[in-house]
This record gives C-alpha cells, structure tokens and sequence, in this order.
C-alpha cells in the first residue's frame, strides 16, 4: 500500500469511527430506554468513552510540526466558535418563535434560555437568577461540546509545544494537566462551559496528537485481525468493569464516576484502551463498502449532526404526539412500547433531516462560489454551519 493510500485508510476509518460515534450520540439524547436497563447502560457507557474519543481524534490531526499558535488557535475559532455561535443564533431565533406559538413560551424565556446555551446551566444557576434551562435549551444543549473544545485548546496550544521537545517535558506536562483537571473539576463548582475539565480535555487531544506523531495509529491497524480481536474483547471487559464500578455519561458537567483521587486517571485510561477496541470496529466496518460509505460520510460532517439532532427532533416529537427526550423527560416510568417505537422514528428522521441540511449547504455553498466574483460571500456562508 503506497503512503497516499494508507493515509486516506486511516483518514476513512477515524471518519467511520467518528461517524458512528455522532449516532450514537443521536441515540443517547433521542431514543427513549427503560432506565438501567442493558440497553440504557450499554448506550450511557458509550458515551463514557466516545466524547473523550473525539478529543483524542481532534489532537490527532493536529501536525506538531507547525508552532505558530495563535495562528491554529485563530482558525480553531473560525471553523469551530463563530459557525456554531452563529448556527446557536439563527437555531434559538427559529425554536424560540415555535416555543412561543406551541409551547407558551414568552421572549424572556427564548432570552433566557439563550444565555443558558452560551454560558450554560452551571454557571447561569449560580449567577443568574438559578436559571437552568427550559426545554428550548434542552434541546440545543449538545453545543457544549463544541465550548468545550475551544477551552480545551486553549490550554493545549498553552502546552504543546513545551510537551513535545522531551520526555521528560512530556511526563510534566502530563502530570501538571492531570493535577490541575482534578482540582478544577473536584474543589470547585462546575464552570461555565466545561471550562473546568479542560485541562483533561487538553490531555486527551495531546495524547491524540502523539499517537500522530508517533505512528501508533498505523502500528494499530496493521495489527492481525484475530489478535486485535482478542485484545478488543479485553479492552471491552475492563472497560465495562469500570463503567459497572463507577463510570458517568455526564461528563460536561465534570461527573466522571465514583474513583475518587484516581478519578481523572481513570477517566483518560479508559478512552485510550477502549479506543483499541472502537478502532478494531471500525476498521472492520471500513471493508463493509456501503456501511462504510454512510458512516465515513456522516462522520465527515459531525458537527452538523451536533448541533442539529435535537433541534429536528423536538418537532418530530411534537408531531408524533410524545415528549421531547432532552430535559425533565429524559427517562419516562411506565415506559410504552410506542414511544419507543415513535422515539426511534424521530432519530431516523432527524439524522436524515440533519444529513439534509450538509448536502443543501455544500450545494449552495459551491453555486454561490461558482457563480459569485466576491469570494468573501462564499466564506460568510461556511461560517453557517
């Protein structure tokens, strides 16, 4: 295999993992599950290990040999910051007029729930009259992730750099991000946009981009299929235990379980040894040429499905008659065969309708580009995620 074809390998099967990762996501905020059942557990404990997953992947294509910080940490916040604070605008402008026609909401609650979005529930409860959200928040809180990214970013260009020149450097680098993680996330009340735990974030994107810098990715995939099984099935036993023994999906909001000091250490190890196994799959769903196809796909545009998700799927909730999933109704008791039926409807749907939204922009987006002299028209566009 030449070097330009394994690169695109291992560029489809991170796309692939990272599209099935999203999915799943979908899963977990619109599909409604008996609570602690096998389903429910199984769901929750994924997203244990994929939402560090995708930090990992992000530091992986960060190349180290480029040092000029501000500039990366400048295009961060144009691909990453200002298209999602724009799409969160337009987003809350639509919902918040639906909200007020269907859902007796008034202009100080679409206000209010805006603040919520952009500063969130830990840190609007404490400073902000103890408001927390309505149900219009809800459903476009997944944005969090992409809050947490910039703030995680910023430690890691922060660190980079010094990390890289030695081991020992390195060793820390490390230490000093899982130290001061720990206390950001234990000693002091959850900070507004995950802003504590970025620290631990910064840790996972830079082990991301030294399994870059040091071939590990390669090594891992070219591992035997049958001994990569094998090692998949341990990775995929430990990490349960720990999830059994103490692990937590809600990890914007700092809970990562019940390890106390080793909390953190956990935390990061798993998403490392769990990683092998998640590879091991999607490197088999890579040769499955059509699946492979949809999911690389998707994966190729995972902040779209992000953002958009919920935001589809409260309308199709209200048109199937059943509550909308993110907020207060996250688990229902006695739970009906038919709103599961209805909720698993609505992720289909709003997985389409999200789908929908990548093909028309990037249509218009190459029409007005083609057919427009002013190229600055072209860029506002892609900032509307």
């Amino acid at each position: 295999m030449s070097s330009l074809q394994a690169q695109k390998n291992r560029v489809r099967i991170l796309d692939i993992a990272k599209g099935i990762g999203i999915c799943m996501i979908a899963v977990y905020h619109l599909v409604y599950r008996q609570k602690d059942g096998m389903a429910d557990q199984g769901i929750r404990s994924f997203i244990w290990f994929i939402i560090p997953f995708f930090f990992i992947v992000s530091g992986y294509f960060y190349n180290t040999a480029y040092d000029n910080r501000l500039e990366i940490l400048r295009h961060r916040i144009i691909t990453l910051f200002v298209p999602a604070a724009i799409t969160m605008c337009f987003l809350h402008l639509v919902g918040g007029i639906y909200f007020i026609l269907f859902h007796d909401y008034t202009v100080k609650d679409v206000i209010n729930d805006l603040i919520v979005t952009f500063f969130r529930p830990e840190f609007t409860q404490a400073y902000y009259n103890g408001f927390t959200g309505g149900m219009l928040f809800f459903q476009l809180s997944p944005v969090w992730f992409i809050w947490a990214m910039i703030w995680a970013y910023l430690f890691f260009y922060n660190v980079s750099v010094t990390a890289f020149k030695s081991t020992k450097n390195m060793i820390i680098v490390v230490t000093s991000l899982i130290v001061l993680g720990t206390l950001l996330t234990r000693l002091f009340a959850p900070l507004p946009w995950s802003a504590g735990m970025s620290p631990i974030f910064a840790l996972l994107i830079l082990i991301g981009a030294w399994i870059r810098k040091t071939d590990l990715f390669d090594k891992i995939i070219s591992i035997n299929v049958v001994f990569a099984f094998f090692i998949s099935l341990f990775c995929i036993t430990v990490f349960w235990i720990l999830f059994k023994v103490g692990g937590n999906d809600n990890i914007y909001a700092g809970n990562f379980g019940n390890f106390g000091i080793m909390t953190t250490i956990v935390f990061v190890g798993q998403s490392v040894l769990t990683g092998f196994a998640y590879i091991f799959l999607c490197r088999i769903v890579s040769m499955l040429y059509f699946i492979s196809d949809i999911f690389s796909w998707i994966g190729k545009n995972t902040m779209v499905i992000l953002l958009y998700h919920c935001f589809f799927g409260m309308f199709i909730d209200d048109a199937l008659g059943i509550h909308m999933k993110p907020g207060p109704y996250w688990y229902i008791d006695p739970l009906p065969q038919e709103v599961i039926t209805k909720s698993i409807i609505v992720l289909v749907f709003a997985i389409l309708l999200s789908c929908l939204i990548v093909f028309v922009r990037r249509k218009v987006l190459f029409y007005i580009i083609e057919n427009c002299q002013n190229e600055y028209v072209g860029h506002l566009l892609d900032t509307m995620i």
